[in-house]
């Protein structure tokens, strides 16, 4: 049967409409071609200007012509960014570029950046976040903890990358970059970034990241609680993640060193919750060799400012101690007895004292020689030794037995002569204190008799 006049026009407007659809799909496809042919253009345009381009000098005197200049190198080198995996690709380029970027380094530093206008603030930063933030190359399968420095990849850009980060550097410091008005362009983003790219494998990097974001700090009050924050989470992620890299975790302990040491007292509770949640934590993470210098520099700081944290330290370090990690083991003996140090002569040395030296006992069992000669350096300290005996004689009578265990039958002659030159010591120690605790007896109970006798005397004589 015929079609009829109803289904017609139906067939029509769908045929109509397809053919419209395939009409603008055309001039779409046709947009994006003529739109990716004028974006070459530009490109190619831009990399003309880049070859004919003469960098700024030192000796270029400030004018209204070199801010010019200055600007249109910086969009250049906004928008120009290369592959520095392969060398021979845009090598002529590349060496221009960065020409041009040492020559931005120059004019912004005359006269401390004070003829940088805040119009150009933006600018510096965009062309700054382009070339700086990438994707940083992803860990190999059999990355361990365990690789030195010297062992990773340097960064191939690095050439290309450290004329920025100097912009940068001394864009921080001009002295026309003030904090309220930079804060729109310095912002949280841009500095979340920065401290991600201290993921980098390259130590040159990471020195320029920890010297420009303790700029950051210094300067903007507005984003120090951010900041502190970030690293916050960048510790925590190194302790409860099982793959996390450990690249930067030093350099960026060495700036909360500096920031620890600014902190006022009392501490607040923020920072004493930093100590207990973060820090402490951070001692028991596989790597801690490649830190603990400068973790122990922000603990040390932290009991400087605040003796009473050492309790707290002490008793989380014996908390978290590494079972069958002796290098480990010895790194931390050493950080007690500091800790030990800065607050012998307080009487917060009297809270942690006893948990201290029975778990220094214990280290004295270890079969591992390197742990019990370190805790046997710790009781060579004669003051220490004899402040535990006049605080509490039993933990020297603890300390004797434990030491008398270690001559008769560890394997390490140098460790049983250590332990019999110990052991001699304290025992005299033991004796000394044994008989000043019988005559400090023997003269309180005749004090106790005399006041007796003169409460009588004076009964009578009311009687």
């Amino acid at each position: 049967s015929s079609p009829s006049s109803s289904q017609i026009r139906s067939i029509n407007s769908l045929s109509g409409k397809s053919s419209s659809r395939e009409m603008h799909q055309r001039s779409v496809s046709a947009h994006n071609g003529m739109s990716s042919n004028s974006n070459e253009e530009r490109k190619q345009k831009l990399r003309l200007e880049l070859l004919a381009a003469k960098p700024l000098l030192p000796s270029t005197p400030i004018s209204k012509q070199s801010y010019r200049v200055f600007k249109l190198h910086l969009h250049l080198c906004t928008e120009l960014i290369y592959n520095f995996g392969d060398a021979s690709e845009s090598s002529e380029e590349k060496v221009a570029k960065r020409a041009l970027l040492i020559g931005l380094v120059d004019y912004i530093s005359k006269d401390g950046g004070a003829h940088v206008p805040e119009e150009i603030f933006s600018k510096i930063v965009k062309m700054i976040s382009a070339n700086l933030f990438r994707s940083l190359p992803p860990r190999p399968e059999d990355y361990t903890v365990e690789l030195d420095d010297d062992d990773l990849k340097p960064e191939p850009c690095w050439p290309h990358i450290q004329v920025v980060y100097e912009l940068l550097n001394r864009f921080i410091l001009c002295s026309s970059v003030d904090a309220r008005m930079a804060k729109k362009y310095v912002t949280q983003d841009f500095i979340r970034k920065l401290i991600g790219l201290f993921e980098s494998d390259d130590i040159r990097e990471r020195e320029y990241l920890k010297n420009i974001l303790h700029r950051i700090y210094a300067k903007f009050m507005v984003h120090r609680a951010f900041i502190r924050r970030c690293i916050k989470e960048m510790f925590l992620t190194v302790t409860y993640e099982k793959n996390a890299s450990y690249n930067g975790l030093a350099e960026v302990l060495e700036i909360l060193a500096s920031i620890i040491n600014g902190f006022a007292l009392p501490l607040k509770k923020e920072h004493v919750d930093n100590l207990v949640n973060v820090l402490i934590p951070l001692h028991k993470v596989r790597g801690l060799e490649k830190f603990h210098r400068q973790l122990f520099f922000c603990v040390h700081h932290y009991v400087e400012k605040d003796k009473n944290s050492a309790v707290v330290l002490v008793n989380g370090i014996i908390k978290l101690w590494p079972i069958n990690n002796s290098s480990k083991q010895v790194l931390l003996l050493q950080e007690l007895e500091e800790i030990v140090d800065l607050t012998l002569n307080d009487q917060v040395f009297e809270y942690y004292m006893a948990p201290l030296i029975t778990h220094l006992g214990k280290c004295l069992e270890s079969p591992h020689f390197q742990v019990v000669e370190r805790s046997l350096l710790f009781l060579q300290n004669t003051y220490v030794c004899k402040v535990v005996a006049s605080k509490n004689g039993d933990l020297i009578v603890y300390l004797i037995s434990k030491l008398k265990c270690v001559a008769a039958k560890h394997w390490n002659p140098l460790v049983t002569q250590m332990s019999l030159q110990a052991l001699s010591f304290l025992q005299k120690l033991n004796e000394l204190t044994g008989n000043c605790t019988e005559l400090q007896e023997y003269s309180e109970s005749r004090k106790s008799e005399r006041e007796q006798r003169w409460i009588d005397i004076v009964k009578s004589v009311e009687s």
